[in-house]
């Protein structure tokens, strides 16, 4: 792992049954270089929200996908992550990702080292990505699991989303990373007038 990436806390954006939390746990607590690393889990736990016409496919339905916050903690814990080193934010990211509401006073602003972006649809995406951008490190990287989803379209889902938010903040800058499976991609988080990279961090939306 580079060391840009040791130093830092992990969040999820849509973290769903926690596959992904409980793949970085393990990670860290196998390597000593990342003691003390934070978990983030940010999900509505009630699926999708309200289809918007954006939105709109064969493959998501209003409320499709529901995993309760119950049922997430459960499941972390039978596949081996210790109870009580995630922290989980339900709502929806509107509402619970906005200014000065328990995520953004849990995560320190340019504190993640990762952000795990695994929201599907559009909407569910733009409302997170403030919150995303605000909260990552330089250096910091972004991983987007549903980069693919709606075939592939450039104006759908999460990359809409993220042409959006570059447009509205031109001093994002994305380096391309690493593409994984049929749908997912990641970048290399910047800012234009970033100072050299020396933040933590691992976030999931």
């Amino acid at each position: 792992m580079p060391t840009s990436y040791r130093d830092g806390d992990n969040g999820a954006a849509g973290p769903g049954p926690g596959q992904k939390i409980a793949t970085a746990n393990r990670y860290t607590r196998n390597n000593r270089l990342l003691e003390g690393m934070r978990f983030f889990a940010f999900d509505s736990f009630e699926g999708f929200p309200e289809l918007k016409a954006d939105d709109v496919h064969s493959q998501f339905r209003t409320g499709g996908r529901a995993f309760s916050l119950q049922q997430f903690h459960s499941h972390i814990q039978k596949i081996g992550v210790p109870e009580g080193s995630v922290t989980a934010v339900p709502g929806w990211f509107s509402a619970s990702l906005a200014p000065g509401q328990d995520a953004d006073r849990l995560v320190p602003d340019a504190s993640l080292a990762v952000a795990w972006v695994d929201c599907d649809l559009y909407e569910s995406t733009r409302d997170a990505l403030p919150f995303v951008f605000r909260k990552l490190r330089p250096g910091g990287l972004v991983i987007f699991d549903d980069w693919y989803c709606f075939e592939g379209h450039p104006m759908k889902g999460e990359q809409r989303a993220v042409r959006e938010l570059l447009e509205d903040d031109p001093a994002v800058v994305l380096v391309p990373f690493h593409r994984f499976g049929w749908h997912g991609t990641s970048f290399i988080f910047h800012h234009s007038d970033d100072p050299i990279p020396g933040g933590r961090g691992i976030a999931a939306c």
